[in-house]
Order: C-alpha cells, then sequence, then structure tokens
C-alpha cells in the first residue's frame, strides 16, 4: 500500500505558488470590497448632499417670503403711524379750539 505522500508527486515551489495565488485573490476580494464601499458611502453622501440642496432651496424659499412679509408690515407700520400722528395732531387743535371757543 502506498502513502499519500508517495502516491502524489509534490513540486517543492507549489506552496509558494499556493500562498502567492492566496495572496493575490485575497487583494482582489479587498480591493472589490473596498470599491463597493466607497460606491455606498459615495451614494449615501450624493443623497444627503440632495436631501441638503433641496433644504436649502426651501429655506430661501421661506427666507423670501418672511422678507416679503417683513416688507408689507413695515409699509403697514409707516402708514399707522401717520394716521396715528394726523390724529394727535387734530385732536390737538380741537382742544385749542374748545378751549378758545
Amino acid at each position: 500500500m502506498a502513502s499519500a505522500s508517495t502516491s502524489t508527486p509534490r513540486s517543492p515551489d507549489r506552496p509558494k505558488r499556493l500562498r502567492a495565488e492566496r495572496d493575490r485573490l485575497k487583494a482582489a476580494v479587498q480591493r472589490g470590497l473596498g470599491t463597493a464601499l466607497e460606491s455606498a458611502g459615495t451614494r449615501e453622501l450624493t443623497e444627503r448632499i440632495n436631501e441638503l440642496l433641496t433644504q436649502g432651496e426651501r429655506l430661501a424659499s421661506e427666507r423670501d417670503a418672511a422678507a416679503a412679509e417683513n416688507t408689507r408690515l413695515q409699509t403697514a407700520l409707516t402708514e399707522a403711524e401717520n394716521d396715528l400722528t394726523a390724529a394727535r395732531q387734530a385732536l390737538k387743535r380741537m382742544v385749542k379750539g374748545v378751549n378758545r371757543g
């Protein structure tokens, strides 16, 4: 009965070749995994950037609407102040007229 070591001839370079092939395959898997992770990260970052851009556009629109409302309110306030000043002046004239009369 022949032993296993005598039935299959072994090359002295075979372990070196197997280790080199293992290292090559391991490196290929690592590169593939790295690429997959970078791709997933890039996709997530792109989605987040798009969300932030959308939010920025919404905030800019809200800011513009608030600025327009502020301008409208400032105009209304100025008109109300002018009306109040005119009413006070008219009241003073009426009081003076009553006091003279």
